[in-house]
């Protein structure tokens, strides 16, 4: 069974990473792509955040046709201080195993926000899933008080 899964927004702390678990292959998408069955938000590095940090990190990892991924085959393109993040969590996915080996590229985006989140919720991390393969996370830096 085929299922669309829309932008999902979930919360955590700067400790804990998010891991959604769905089968989903958005409209459009061709079936040669694998589809996921978990995805995992890395954590922002807490460094990264408190220096007002971005970026952009794309993880190329190869999916077996068991699903696996192979982690001696993983290519990382993005600011350094941001990869070990990026790696961790795209390590973490997994996949319907597709008919043959392939590469798949995540792309993983960290932004800074000054604003509280629209649903007034105040955690420091929120992570927004943009399937198949992006998930943009956020951080929201402590103010410092004089």
């Amino acid at each position: 069974m085929v299922r669309v899964i829309g932008a999902l927004v979930l919360a955590t702390s700067l400790a804990s990473s998010l891991v959604l678990t769905a089968r989903s292959r958005p409209a459009g998408q061709s079936d040669s792509l694998p589809t996921v069955t978990q995805a995992v938000a890395p954590d922002y590095p807490l460094n990264a955040c408190l220096a007002l940090f971005e970026g952009r990190v794309r993880v190329e990892v190869t999916v077996f046709a068991k699903g696996e991924r192979g982690e001696n085959e993983t290519r990382v393109e993005g600011p350094p201080l941001l990869q070990a993040a990026a790696v961790d969590a795209a390590l973490a996915w997994s996949f319907e195993p597709p008919a043959k080996r392939q590469k798949v590229g995540l792309t993983f985006v960290f932004k800074i926000v000054q604003q509280a989140n629209s649903d007034g919720f105040e955690s420091p991390t929120t992570a927004i899933f943009h399937p198949p393969y992006e998930v943009e996370v956020r951080c929201r830096p402590a103010k410092i008080r004089k």
